[in-house]
């Protein structure tokens, strides 16, 4: 990430209602996917953002406004696909934030074990299991080291597991600490925080 600086021009209108503001936005905008900073209402030189202001600055302008009553469907729940683009579009947020931010805080997500990819990334495959689909089973645990190096540590790239749910939950974890919470389970709703600081002891 380089950060890169911009500007914006945002007006105050006098009107026989009263005041509002606007941001100007440019008429013209196409959006860039070799370059996501793009916004129709991102200025990246100074002296635009000048000339902008010098051409609208105390000029009177009239303006026309029409309301009418409308009505809308409802929107479709989101899947995984649409919340990371519409997250994207809205604050910029990256897939992997977006699928981190929804696993550790609002939606149980599965992965495929052989894979390690999301296996309930749209609507259709979320399964609801009953009672004759649970087979009988005993848990366990084989621990199975790397041959390949001292630690007998394993790694991957490019998985669908990343790192931002364990860190938003260990943040979670550290604000309960007085309440001598020490582990929670994901997604971590509002109801869990509730019920793990009734459940706990505060210090």
């Amino acid at each position: 990430f380089v950060a890169r600086d911009y500007f914006e021009v945002i007006a105050t209108f006098d009107c026989q209602a009263g005041q509002y503001q606007g941001r100007w936005v440019a008429p013209d905008f196409k959006k860039n996917d070799a370059d996501p900073e793009l916004r129709p209402e991102r200025i990246w030189q100074a002296a635009s953002a000048d000339r902008i202001v010098a051409e609208c600055q105390s000029k009177p302008a009239v303006v026309r406004e029409e309301s009418k009553p409308s009505s809308q469907s409802a929107p479709a729940l989101f899947d995984l696909t649409s919340l990371q683009r519409e997250a994207n579009a809205r604050f910029g947020f990256s897939a992997k934030n977006t699928l981190g931010l929804a696993q550790a805080l609002y939606e149980q997500v599965s992965y495929d074990s052989s894979t390690g990819q999301p296996i309930t990334a749209n609507l259709i495959d979320y399964l609801i299991p009953s009672a004759p689909d649970m087979p009988n089973y005993t848990a366990g645990r084989i621990t199975t080291l790397c041959p390949n190096n001292p630690l007998g540590a394993k790694g991957i790239g490019e998985s669908g597991a990343v790192g931002s749910p364990p860190a938003v939950v260990n943040a979670v974890i550290n604000a309960l600490a007085p309440f001598g919470v020490e582990h929670i389970d994901m997604p971590v709703t509002p109801e869990k925080v509730w019920k793990a600081m009734q459940k706990g002891t505060r210090a």
